[in-house]
């Protein structure tokens, strides 16, 4: 079974490979040793076990890993090698059991990089975990350090006049192209009512580090150009901002 689902995890690290390099972007995991180049790191501090969207992790501590991994941290060693057997392995221990052991992790940026477990976390990934448990270190040299997750949620329903719905599509179409435009979108989705019975037609999802970044969303002038497309079309608004 492990096995199985190796090969499967390979292809999806070759695919990713492929289309980095293709890109002309860097087709490994970054690497923190590498930008913290020109830090200087005098301490760190353990902040015990926390849990952690898994989204968030983005690459690894040193080098040493780096080359097993495509950026999207699927695998890319060959199926024979002590590697895939060990990956395989977790993917039988995660099926049966799950994986319980804590993922020793660094952070910065609010982004974070593997210390112990890179496997572990390919692993977890391939079966799309969402959230996992890690042994955080931080380092108190590095102002830009943050100490845990905690996450914006900021959800909103409409209600739209009887006929828009093209204008709808164009709105809903335009708030997801806003995501890789506007910097502190950390998740965003939108979707439309499929139930009849409910009032409001279309909803958004959206994530950000803080209440700050929120407001940066909400006055952007790229935001501000797409809710005017609401505005023609809204009869009702109501929103949720809560802290996860």
């Amino acid at each position: 079974m492990g096995d199985q689902e190796y090969a499967e995890a390979l292809k999806l690290g070759k695919r990713e490979y492929k289309s980095c390099v293709s890109q002309g972007r860097f087709p490994y995991l970054p690497v923190l040793d590498d930008i913290l180049s020109k830090e200087e790191v005098q301490t760190e501090q353990n902040m015990g076990l926390i849990q952690i969207p898994l989204d968030f992790v983005v690459g690894t501590s040193t080098m040493g890993r780096t080359f097993s991994f495509a950026a999207n941290f699927m695998p890319i060693l060959k199926e024979n090698t002590e590697f895939a057997v060990k990956w395989a392995n977790l993917s039988d221990a995660q099926v049966n059991e799950g994986i319980r052991d804590p993922i020793i992790v660094y952070e910065y940026m609010n982004r974070y990089y593997v210390v112990e477990g890179n496997k572990r976390v390919s692993v977890l990934k391939y079966f799309k975990a969402r959230k996992v448990i890690f042994l955080l270190k931080v380092d108190n040299s590095l102002k830009k350090f943050k100490f845990g997750v905690y996450m914006i949620k900021h959800i909103v329903m409409w209600k739209f006049k009887e006929g828009t719905e093209e204008k709808m599509n164009q709105f809903l179409k335009g708030l997801n192209g806003l995501v890789g435009q506007i910097e502190v979108i950390r998740s965003l989705q939108t979707g439309v009512n499929i139930n009849p019975k409910e009032k409001f037609n279309a909803t958004l999802i959206c994530e950000f580090d803080n209440m700050e970044d929120l407001n940066k969303y909400a006055t952007d002038p790229r935001h501000l150009a797409v809710a005017s497309i609401c505005h023609e079309i809204a009869l009702e608004r109501v929103a949720v901002d809560f802290e996860e």
